[in-house]
């Protein structure tokens, strides 16, 4: 239940509005594996963050999380 309504809040708050009514699959396949890879180098894990997902998803993701915070007035 509680991975239910994380889900929700992420599309609701954080996600364009093109998933707004997405399904977990199409999140996955969409949102996920479009940010990046998961790497081994040098015995470090890294994210490599593919070309335009931070201007695409990320960025306004992020703005928006922050206005959550934001109190009115």
């Amino acid at each position: 239940m509680i991975t239910h309504n994380l889900l929700q809040l992420l599309k609701k708050a954080a996600l364009p509005e093109e998933y707004a009514d997405a399904h977990p699959k199409r999140l996955r396949f969409a949102v996920f594996t479009m940010m990046g890879r998961l790497i081994s180098h040098g015995g470090q894990m890294l994210l490599r963050i593919a070309a335009g997902a931070m201007e695409a998803i990320l960025v306004p993701a992020r703005r928006r999380i922050a206005l959550l915070g934001l109190s009115p007035g």
